[in-house]
């Protein structure tokens, strides 16, 4: 089994791919800038790791979209959620789309939620929500489930 994983720090973003006990380090001549406070889901869908948002190291909160797909970053230059860190994402394989909700970004708290169907982002009308930031996230199953705090 293949596995390839992300690491996004606020100092650097590096991806590795591992078979079993062994793990190497990719490079690519693309990748996002350093961040935290961002999200990160894989779209079982499509293979990719999608990373959303977060604050740059000294810098401005961040609205761009990045995909890992095993070998190279690929930023998508697409409209979406607005510019925000603290938010959560995770991978709804019933839809096959990556769901985001919440953050926020300065005095702001966000209560919307967003679909990346690989290509898109799209607002998912949901109803009344509570506003939340600093959350967390998980897939199981048919179900998508987000804490807030």
């Amino acid at each position: 089994m293949v596995r390839s994983v992300c690491a996004v720090s606020a100092l650097l973003v590096t991806a590795a791919v591992g078979r079993g006990q062994e793990w190497f380090q990719r490079s690519s001549p693309m990748s996002p800038p350093g961040r935290q406070q961002h999200a990160v889901a894989f779209d079982g869908a499509r293979g990719e790791t999608v990373i959303f948002g977060g604050n740059q190291l000294f810098g401005p909160t961040l609205g761009d979209t990045w995909t890992w797909n095993g070998t190279g970053w690929t930023q998508r230059p697409v409209a979406g959620p607005s510019p925000r860190n603290d938010h959560a994402m995770a991978y709804d394989p019933q839809r096959q789309v990556v769901v985001l909700f919440g953050g926020s970004v300065s005095q702001t708290i966000f209560q919307d939620t967003w679909e990346w169907n690989g290509s898109n982002w799209g607002p998912r009308f949901t109803g009344t929500v509570p506003a939340c930031c600093r959350s967390a996230s998980a897939s199981r199953s048919r179900r998508t489930i987000a804490w807030c705090s």
